[in-house]
C-alpha cells in the first residue's frame, strides 16, 4: 500500500473519533476548570486530521494555511483569557473551516481577499449538502484497495518491563511538581480525570458517553464531507464558481460614476457638517480636555454606539458603490476622489470614538466589553485605511485587512488576559464609580441558594434563581455589585455597613452572615468573600 492509500485510510478512520472529540472538547456537558485546554487540544487534533486526510489526495499543503493553522492555535489557547470565550469559539470554527480551504487551495478567487465570505458560505452550507455522502465513498474506496501481503514481524514485550519501573517515578514526579504550584496541579488533575477508568462506571458517564456517539454521528458526515471533498478538488470548480460571481457582479454595474459620486458626496457632506458643529465636542476630546457639563462616563458614552454605527454604515456605503457603480472615463476621479474623502471622515470618527475608549478605560479600568469596543473600533478604522490605499493604487488590499484582523484579534485576547491578570481598574476611586464589588467564593461544601444583602440595616438586594437551583455552586464564584443609587437615603459607599446573608438550602432556615463594617478607602473599588458555611473571612481587593 503507499502512502495516498494509507493517508487515505488513516483520515477515514479517524472520522468519527475527531467528531466525537468535537462533541467531547468544544460541547461539554460541564464546563472545566481550565476551558482552553479541550479547544486548544480539539485544534491541534483536527489540524493534524486535516493534514492527513489532505495527503490522502496531494502530496503536500497550501504554505498559507500555517498562517491560519497558527491563528486557529491561538485562538483556541487564549480562549479562556479573551473578552468573550463564546466569540473565541465562534473565530475558531471559522478559523478551522478556512484553513481546510486555503490548505487544498480550493478558493473561489485563487487567494483570500474580497470573497472570502463565499469561500465560508460555501464550506459550510454547499459543500457537505452536495457530498453528504463522502464518508460512504471512502469507505467504498477503502474496500476496493487490496492490502499488500507483507511478511509479519514478531512483536516485543521487553518496553513492559522499563516502563512498570518507571511509571511509579513519573507519578513521584507529577506530584512534586504539583505540590510546586497550584496551576500546573490543577492542570495535571483535569487531564489524569480524562484517562479515569473508574468514572466510566458511574451510569451518568454511560449516558453522556451515549448521547455523545449519538450527536457525534452527523458531525462526522458534516465534518468529513468538508475535509475530504476539498482534499479531493483540484480547485477548477471552485475557480469556476468565482468567476461566475464576478460576472453577475458585473452585470450588476448599472450605476454611473456620476449618481454614485453624488451619493457618496451627500454622506461625506453630512459628515462635514457634524464635523464644523461639533468642532468643540470632538477636538477637545481628542485632546483630553472634557468639553464644558460633562464627567467621564457622559462624554465616553454619549455617541459612542453612534460613530461606531456610523463608520459600519460607511463601509457599507463603499460596498454598494462597488458593486454597482460602472466605472465612467473622466468621471472615475470624482467618485472616487469623494469616496477617499469619507473613509478618511470615518477614520476621523474612530479616532474621536477611540479616544473616547481610551479616556474611559483609564479611568474605570478594564472590562471584556470595553476592550471588545476598542478592538472593533480599530478593525474600522483599519478597513477604512485599506479602502483608501485600495482606490489610489488600483487593487485590492482586503487580504492585508483580513490578515490583521485576525492577528488583531489574538493580540487583543493576549492584552485582555493581562489586563485581567494585573487587576487594571483605572484611576477613578469608590465615589467616582458609584458602585463597589463584592466577590463571593464558596468554600462550604454546599451551594448558596439566595444572598440577602443589607446596607446599615435595610434590605436592599434579594438574590435567588426562579427555578430554586443554586445562585453560587460549591467551589464557585459570583459577583455582586452595590450601586450608591440602591442605598438607603443618607449611607453613602465608604461608610455604609454592609451585611450579606447567605442561604445554605432552598427552605430559607439555614444561613451565616458576614458583615463588612470597616470605613472603605477611596482606592478600595471590592473586597473578596470566602464563606466556609459556619464561617465567613474577607480579603481586600
Amino acid at each position: 500500500m503507499d502512502n495516498k492509500n494509507a493517508f487515505r485510510k488513516a483520515g477515514l478512520q479517524l472520522a468519527y473519533p475527531v467528531a466525537y472529540l468535537y462533541v467531547y472538547f468544544i460541547m461539554p456537558f460541564v464546563e472545566p476548570t481550565h476551558k482552553w485546554i479541550y479547544p486548544t487540544l480539539f485544534s491541534i487534533i483536527f489540524i493534524a486530521w486535516n493534514e492527513i486526510v489532505l495527503r490522502g489526495r496531494k502530496d503536500k499543503s497550501d504554505k498559507r494555511s500555517y498562517f491560519w493553522y497558527a491563528i486557529m492555535f491561538l485562538t483556541a489557547l487564549t480562549s479562556a483569557i479573551a473578552p468573550n470565550f463564546a466569540l473565541s469559539i465562534f473565530a475558531l470554527h471559522l478559523c478551522a473551516v478556512y484553513a481546510v480551504l486555503i490548505s487544498n487551495n480550493t478558493l473561489v478567487d485563487g487567494k483570500t481577499g474580497a470573497y472570502i465570505w463565499l469561500d465560508i458560505f460555501r464550506a459550510v452550507c454547499i459543500v457537505p449538502l452536495f457530498n453528504i455522502g463522502e464518508l460512504f465513498k471512502g469507505f467504498k474506496e477503502n474496500a476496493a484497495i487490496k492490502p499488500e501481503v507483507k511478511e509479519t514481524k514478531k512483536f516485543s514485550f521487553a518496553w513492559i518491563i522499563p516502563a512498570c519501573i518507571l511509571i511509579p517515578f513519573f507519578i513521584v514526579a507529577m506530584t512534586l511538581l504539583s505540590s510546586i504550584n497550584k496551576d500546573f496541579a490543577n492542570i495535571w488533575k483535569e487531564i489524569s480525570g480524562i484517562f479515569n477508568i473508574f468514572k466510566l462506571l458511574n451510569p451518568r458517564v454511560i449516558g453522556r458517553f451515549i448521547v455523545r456517539m449519538i450527536m457525534a454521528f452527523p458531525i462526522c458526515i458534516f465534518l468529513f464531507a468538508i475535509v475530504s471533498s476539498s482534499a479531493r478538488s483540484k480547485g477548477e470548480k471552485e475557480l469556476e464558481m468565482g468567476n461566475r460571481c464576478k460576472k453577475v457582479l458585473e452585470q450588476g454595474k448599472i450605476v454611473t460614476s456620476t449618481a454614485s459620486g453624488i451619493i457618496t458626496g451627500i454622506f461625506a457632506s453630512m459628515y462635514l457638517l457634524f464635523f464644523i458643529v461639533e468642532f468643540k465636542y470632538i477636538f477637545g476630546g481628542l485632546m483630553g480636555v472634557l468639553p464644558e457639563g460633562f464627567n467621564v462616563v457622559e462624554y465616553a458614552r454619549r455617541g459612542f454606539f453612534e460613530l461606531v454605527g456610523i463608520m459600519a454604515i460607511n463601509m457599507l456605503v463603499y460596498v454598494v458603490i462597488n458593486i454597482f457603480e460602472n466605472s465612467e472615463e473622466g468621471k472615475i476621479k470624482f467618485s472616487k476622489g469623494l469616496m477617499i474623502l469619507l473613509m478618511f471622515e470615518s477614520i476621523l470618527f474612530a479616532v474621536v470614538s477611540l479616544s473616547k475608549l481610551l479616556m474611559y478605560f483609564r479611568t474605570f479600568g478594564y472590562t471584556p466589553k470595553r476592550m471588545l469596543a476598542m478592538w472593533g473600533t480599530v478593525i474600522l478604522a483599519a478597513a477604512a485605511i485599506v479602502v483608501i490605499i485600495s482606490i489610489i493604487k488600483r487593487k485590492s488590499y482586503i487580504r492585508f485587512w483580513i490578515l490583521f484582523a485576525a492577528g488583531s484579534y489574538i493580540l487583543m485576547s493576549i492584552a485582555a488576559g493581562i489586563f485581567t491578570g494585573i487587576g487594571y481598574h483605572g484611576e477613578a476611586g469608590l465615589t467616582q464609580r458609584g458602585a463597589y464589588t463584592v466577590t463571593v467564593g464558596n468554600e462550604s461544601g454546599k451551594g448558596i441558594y439566595r444572598v440577602a444583602i443589607y446596607a446599615d440595616g435595610e434590605l436592599i438586594y434579594n438574590v435567588s434563581e426562579a427555578d430554586n437551583s443554586p445562585i453560587i455552586t460549591n467551589k464557585g464564584e459570583e459577583e455582586f455589585t452595590i450601586s450608591a443609587e440602591d442605598l438607603p437615603e443618607g449611607s453613602n459607599l465608604t461608610t455604609a455597613e454592609l451585611e450579606f446573608e447567605f442561604f445554605y438550602d432552598d427552605q430559607s432556615n439555614n444561613s451565616v452572615s458576614h458583615y463588612i463594617t470597616r470605613v472603605r478607602e477611596e482606592d478600595e473599588i471590592g473586597t473578596l468573600i470566602v464563606t466556609y458555611y459556619h464561617r465567613t473571612e474577607e480579603i481586600r481587593t
